[in-house]
């Protein structure tokens, strides 16, 4: 599998950054803010054949929000997993509703992890 991102994963990452979803948008303003603290984040950012929802370049950690389409995918979503893994990335997931009603508390995850 190729490890640096596909023209198709680039296009549809490119689509996906001009339609974010509530949650992404909610999350992405704050992150967005940390970026006067030197921790800069790219938002559906391509990682060979696959889109994470956040990324973290330095830290390589990929931030995935976890709504309906992960809940329906399963085995697709392991295999993803273990290719980021795989490519030395590693992966914090939040649920949807914990970004809605928590979101300080996801941002100082977030912030924790990729200060390590």
């Amino acid at each position: 599998m190729k490890r640096f991102a596909t023209s198709q994963a680039k296009s549809f990452s490119k689509n996906n950054r001009k339609n974010l979803t509530t949650v992404e948008a909610a999350l992405w303003s704050r992150l967005r803010v940390l970026r006067s603290e030197n921790l800069v984040f790219r938002r559906q950012h391509p990682v060979g054949p696959y889109i994470a929802d956040f990324a973290h370049l330095k830290s390589k950690t990929v931030i995935e929000l976890i709504g309906k389409s992960h809940a329906e995918s399963g085995s697709a979503d392991l295999i993803r997993e273990k290719f980021f893994h795989d490519q030395g990335w590693q992966i914090l997931y939040f649920d949807n509703l914990d970004v809605i009603k928590q979101i300080d508390w996801v941002v100082e995850r977030i912030v924790e992890a990729v200060a390590r």
